[in-house]
């Protein structure tokens, strides 16, 4: 009877050691994730690099301007995708986020993209929702899901009307 109580207290031991260690897990990759937007913020490119796994796979959300070679596998190939025409399309580009929900390895962040394309000269400020998935402190995936619509309209010319 004392193995049989011994055993169960183990099990429930083991079990407790184990929601802590995922409970810690989930803060750390909060706090990545969350550091990955302010290093976003200050311009800090090393350090948001730094925090991508070398083979991460990167989808751009359905229908958005950069989606058509995605999913981007590994960081040379997002960042010559993704924000090197961010950089050249866009006279400002900034994500403001607002809540974050974790879930053992991964984090969604819900906020907006606030940015004005240069061609058009139009704004937009499109709600998105970012899943990041990370292992062993480094991201490994990302899913970006945003309004493409708003991306669209932003991006078009206002019809000139010949006299």
């Amino acid at each position: 009877m004392k193995h049989l109580l011994l055993s169960a207290g183990l099990v429930s031991l083991a079990a407790c050691t184990q929601g802590g260690t995922s409970d810690m897990m989930e803060a750390e990759n909060l706090a990545t994730v969350k550091q990955i937007y302010a290093d976003f913020e200050s311009g800090k490119i090393d350090e948001f690099i730094a925090a991508l796994a070398p083979a991460i796979v990167w989808n751009e959300a359905e229908n958005n301007l950069y989606a058509p070679d995605s999913p981007y596998i590994g960081v040379e190939a997002i960042m010559g995708g993704v924000f090197a025409p961010l950089a050249q399309d866009w006279e400002y580009f900034s994500v403001e986020p607002g809540s974050f929900m974790s879930d053992g390895d991964q984090v969604a962040m819900f906020g907006r993209y606030k940015a004005k394309y240069n061609t058009s000269g139009k704004t937009m400020n499109p709600q998105v929702v970012h899943l990041w998935t990370l292992q062993d402190g480094k991201v490994t995936a990302f899913q970006q899901h945003m309004d493409t619509l708003a991306q669209k309209e932003a991006m078009m010319q206002e019809a000139v009307i010949a006299e």
